[in-house]
């Protein structure tokens, strides 16, 4: 049924049981409103913006921008967390592209499929002057690249066909390593960490249980083998008063002390005066 339905929508999947789904959960929340609540943090997803010769970058977020600060992507803190979502997860040939306001939107990852480096600069437009404290990326998984023979054996002509040249287009656009190497260069490690286990390769709508267990047990064996980098990073996050703990313990009895000697200092100059004589 399947492929009938994508000549016909350019779409495996029937993109209206992904609204209902993403409706019934998300209700008509709006991005911006969820800052009303307690400890919310900044956030925003990205979709790509079609319709154009250009196709760029579109964020959702729930904040806005000081005065004389902008960002270089287009985008609203004003659209419902459904339409965000439905916009920014329409994979090509999974589900159709969704309009909004006029405009044709789909997955993010044409255009990022990495967004670390849109997080980065989003943080730079909401804190201008404000330097980078902490950057977290979290990767969906790197599959080994299998080796395909392009020469196959009796073939005449060295060359690349059309399929194999749109196959490493594709390839390349959907690289995440790539944004991973350049910040590995620009940041220091205390303040960027890349988590992205190596998995078996499965396709992003793989629902068999057998191969689902099989990118859990990836998962926890990557979790296990960099728990080093996990413990660093925790202590990073930890709160400030729980990280400096003792710090401040030991700060705030120096404060006292100096406090104290500060009250009796004509006695503890007298003691010391008679103390070199």
């Amino acid at each position: 049924m399947a492929t009938p339905k994508m000549v016909l929508t350019r779409a495996y999947y029937d993109s209206k049981i992904l609204e209902s789904v993403l409706q019934r959960e998300c209700g008509k929340g709006v991005f911006i409103d969820s800052t009303a609540e307690e400890g919310m943090p900044k956030v925003c997803v990205v979709s790509s913006k079609l319709g154009t010769s250009d196709v760029t970058c579109h964020t959702f977020r729930n904040y806005t921008y000081p005065v004389g600060s902008e960002s270089r992507f287009a985008g609203t803190p004003d659209a419902q967390l459904w339409e965000a979502l439905r916009a920014s997860s329409a994979a090509p040939t999974f589900f159709t592209e969704k309009l909004l306001n006029g405009t044709l939107h789909a997955d993010g990852a044409i255009v990022a499929n990495n967004p670390t480096a849109v997080a980065i600069h989003e943080a730079q437009s909401i804190f201008p002057g404000i330097p980078i404290e902490l950057v977290v990326s979290m990767g969906n998984g790197l599959a080994e690249p299998k080796f395909v023979d392009l020469w196959k054996e009796g073939s005449k002509d060295k060359q690349l066909g059309w399929y194999d040249i749109l196959d490493s287009y594709i390839y390349a656009a959907v690289q995440t390593e790539d944004v991973h190497h350049m910040l590995v260069e620009l940041l220091p490690p205390e303040k960027y960490f890349r988590f992205n286990p190596k998995t078996r390769c499965a396709g992003i709508d793989e629902v068999r249980p057998e191969k689902l267990v099989e990118m859990v047990d990836d998962a926890n064996r990557y979790i296990e083998a960099s728990g080093e980098r996990f413990r660093r990073l925790s202590e990073i996050l930890k709160p400030r008063g729980m990280r400096h703990f003792w710090n401040q313990i030991s700060y705030a009895i120096g404060m006292e002390v100096r406090y104290v000697q500060n009250l009796f200092d004509p006695v503890f100059r007298e003691e010391e005066v008679a103390t070199e004589s």
